[in-house]
């Protein structure tokens, strides 16, 4: 229970400067395109091969497996310790993954940029 709280923590705790270094390393005109690129990239793939890869750690925790009548394979009796903590592990390090290419991409924005010149905003009405 504290492995899944983690990950769900990480996983709270890391959209927010996905989200920044998203717009700040895309030019203003394109940052529209580049927040449907990102969703469609995040349902496309989330959506195809995280349903695999956690069956994939269901399925190496199975203890005992039955055949049906049709000849498919199920589990009866899982191992329930290695189960939470391979499941617990994989999200944490799919979090690890996320937050690293994060980094790169804001060090990389941000020494791109580090030689910009930003002025004071001319449109405030200064009185002497």
């Amino acid at each position: 229970m504290i492995g899944a709280t983690f990950v769900v923590f990480c996983t709270a705790f890391i959209q927010v400067p996905l989200l920044r270094v998203l717009l700040y390393s895309v030019p203003l005109s394109f940052q529209n395109m580049a927040l449907a690129l990102r969703q469609t990239i995040v349902r496309v793939l989330g959506q195809t091969t995280g349903p695999l890869v956690f069956g994939l750690v269901f399925d190496k925790t199975c203890l005992v497996w039955l055949t049906d009548c049709y000849g498919r394979r199920t589990c009866k009796v899982y191992n329930n310790k290695k189960m939470g903590l391979s499941m617990a592990l994989s999200g944490f390090f799919t979090r690890i993954i996320s937050g690293m290419a994060c980094a790169i991409v804001y060090f990389n924005w941000k020494f791109r940029h580090s030689n910009d010149v930003h002025l004071p905003a001319t449109n405030e009405v200064t009185r002497f």
